[in-house]
């Protein structure tokens, strides 16, 4: 199993995977500080132990929707291999753990900040959110294995019809969910009963004995060929009946698929959010919107690439230059900004000088798309590196002289576009 799990990782990612996991470490206790400070200064104690709760349900629910996802992705791309070499079930579900470590650091890092924040001893804190992540994994697994089949569908329609009832009737509202939020029995969850502790302490190995007998009965191929179809031809069918032209959605999923991009996107959120809670002085929030924007614009050189491999298509078509221009800047605005927005409106738009700050972001991030994007096609197929958009970047700063590169680039792009050759292909 030493063997298969060193060819299933790649060693740079485990690497770097193991700077980022020793630097939240380090600062573990500072981040916990600032969370509990924020959350100090806008809640009373009651509501800032209410808001931790659900922020815990929040976490648990992310994190198995997550592993059960990754696990139809390990199954689709690695279950012929491992059937071939001889791998056992146990070893199967053990070399997947192996390889997503980073949910269950994720689960026992946030959890233990959460559990802080409410007072919870350090040592429970740890323990109870060490059980809680492998408790969130082997569920996670568990609706993997079941994720092919109609009967996730039929509970999930049978809850969301129950759900909608009890919210017309009124039998329930936010007064009961706030009472069983923070109840007793709920509060178990977060260390203070310990027969809850031993309680989930003895539902572990059942669920993992559950797991095994489940993995062992299901077909595997059928699980990866429905996974498949979902993935390739399901949401592609919906985007193709929502717009006439869905270049920039489809680009703008695509783009989310890299790890990479969905981490400095998590990343850049959370600094924003710290920044938007802690600093009255919006000059404070734009320069960090725009100083993560124009990080995250070097991510449109990806679209570029992608967009490279699309020559012959774009040869074959009468797709028009200012049509492509306008839905790459149009996917490029949401992609530098969609996070921004969201978290600026959620923490800052309280009145109608807030929705101006709002306004000037979305100008600011509007161009930069239209800036970055306008350089990028200018001699497309054209091969563009990092550096090219370091140029683009300065040039974008350089006052009234900008205004001449961007004409400058988009008529060099209608002309390159209009003489495209095959010569020219990608």
């Amino acid at each position: 199993m030493r063997e298969t799990y060193f060819i299933l990782i790649k060693k740079k990612a485990e690497l770097t995977k193991g700077i980022v996991f020793l630097v939240l470490l380090i600062c573990y206790s500072y981040l916990g500080g600032v969370l509990d400070t924020v959350l100090t200064r806008r809640f009373s104690p009651f509501n800032r132990i209410y808001v931790c709760r659900l922020a815990f349900f929040a976490l648990l629910t992310g994190l198995t929707v997550w592993i059960c996802i990754r696990f139809l992705c390990y199954i689709k791309k690695n279950w012929e291999s491992l059937f071939l070499l001889g791998i056992t079930p146990v070893e199967c579900l053990l070399l997947f753990f192996l390889t997503n470590t980073e949910v269950l650091f994720l689960q026992l890092y946030l959890g233990a900040i959460l559990f802080r924040i409410q007072g919870a001893e350090g040592g429970a804190a740890l323990a109870l959110n060490v059980l809680w992540s492998l408790l969130s994994c082997l569920v996670g697994v568990m609706l993997g294995l079941k994720a092919h089949t109609g009967s996730l569908t039929v509970i999930g329609s049978v809850l969301g019809a129950g759900l909608a009832f009890l919210l017309g009737t009124g039998r329930l509202n936010y007064s009961m969910v706030s009472g069983w939020v923070m109840s007793e029995s709920i509060g178990g969850m977060f260390g203070e009963n310990y027969c809850f502790f031993v309680l989930l302490f003895l539902c572990l190995p059942i669920l993992w004995l559950l797991e095994l007998w489940m993995y062992q009965r299901a077909d595997l191929s059928v699980i990866a060929d429905s996974q498949y179809a979902f993935r390739t031809h399901w949401l592609g069918d919906l985007f193709h009946r929502l717009s006439r032209w869905c270049i920039w959605e489809k680009n703008y999923i695509w783009i989310y698929r890299n790890r990479e991009f969905l981490f400095w996107k998590l990343s850049a959120g959370v600094f924003f959010a710290l920044v938007c809670c802690l600093s009255e002085s919006f000059l404070a929030v734009f320069l960090t919107a725009y100083g993560i924007c124009l990080v995250t614009s070097f991510y449109l050189l990806e679209i570029y690439r992608f967009e490279r491999r699309n020559f012959l298509i774009y040869y074959m078509s009468d797709y028009s230059y200012p049509r492509l221009l306008r839905d790459e800047v149009w996917g490029g605005f949401w992609l530098l900004g969609d996070h921004i927005f969201l978290l600026f409106a959620l923490l800052r738009l309280r009145n109608g000088t807030q929705l101006f700050y709002l306004l000037l972001l979305v100008a600011v991030i509007f161009l930069l798309s239209v800036f970055v994007n306008g350089s990028l096609f200018a001699f497309y197929p054209k091969k563009q590196c990092a550096a090219d958009i370091c140029v683009t970047l300065l040039k974008l700063h350089l006052p009234v002289v900008q205004v001449w590169f961007l004409y400058q680039w988009i008529r060099q792009g209608k002309r390159n576009w209009e003489r495209l050759g095959y010569e020219y292909r990608a």
